[in-house]
């Protein structure tokens, strides 16, 4: 084995374990979010917000949407994650404008296409753009796509009365994001994103992993009729 490949193994190796700390260290703060890590409120917010933030997770905007899923664990419409399409919703889509979209749900090539997507791109696009969540789930009525994210302090997935948590959140991603600018400068952008980069996207993986697949490529899990009787 030359030195090419046995550093490309030794960082693949890396990247892996280091997904598997980092992972925990989410897990860690998932807890303090839950308030399950310390008898203190805000033991639990100061290490919940210094370890999500380092893996740019906006933690307070995270904290207040994942314990409304809780509450509103199942509900067709009140659920901030995981919510099916109905059944009309389900066999209405189209791809093109012409074919039915279910058509093509136990394609091999559309499944590998959905789980890729899913494993990568499924938590920065809840974090964005707030799917999956039930449609009447925001704190506050808007239609526009770009009030759904949970970076946006006046985002209408949250209370008027969060918007300073949601700041927060988000100086703490700032502080992270800085902190990388900083050393990609200094070590170059390619070790950065060895160090930093792949871990990172092992967090993704295995939070996919935990968590029920995408929606889009789901069949409905209850009928539209049947969605007011919670």
């Amino acid at each position: 084995m030359d030195n090419a490949a046995g550093r490309a193994a030794a960082w693949c190796l890396y990247g892996f374990l280091q997904g598997l700390v980092c992972t925990g260290l989410w897990i860690l703060a998932h807890e303090c979010g839950h308030g399950a890590f310390s008898s203190y409120r805000r033991v639990n917010d100061c290490i919940g917000w210094a370890a999500h933030s380092f893996l740019l997770v906006p933690y307070f905007s995270w904290k207040f949407s994942h314990a409304r899923h809780h509450r509103f664990t199942g509900h067709m419409e009140l659920d901030t994650a995981f919510v099916p399409r109905t059944r009309i919703e389900y066999f209405t889509r189209r791809m093109l404008g012409l074919i039915p979209a279910h058509l093509f749900d136990d394609v091999p090539v559309v499944t590998l296409v959905r789980l890729v997507a899913h494993q990568l791109l499924g938590w920065p696009s809840y974090l964005l753009f707030n799917v999956s969540a039930g449609a009447h789930s925001r704190q506050q009525q808007s239609s526009d796509w770009w009030r759904r994210s949970h970076f946006e302090s006046t985002s209408a997935v949250f209370r008027p009365s969060e918007r300073i948590y949601i700041l927060l959140s988000d100086v703490g991603l700032l502080a992270t994001c800085s902190l990388l600018y900083w050393g990609a400068s200094h070590i170059g952008s390619v070790n950065m994103f060895l160090l930093y980069g792949v871990p990172y996207l092992w967090v993704h993986h295995w939070l996919g992993v935990s968590t029920p697949p995408s929606t889009a490529g789901r069949g409905p899990r209850a009928p539209s009729d049947v969605k007011r009787q919670y």
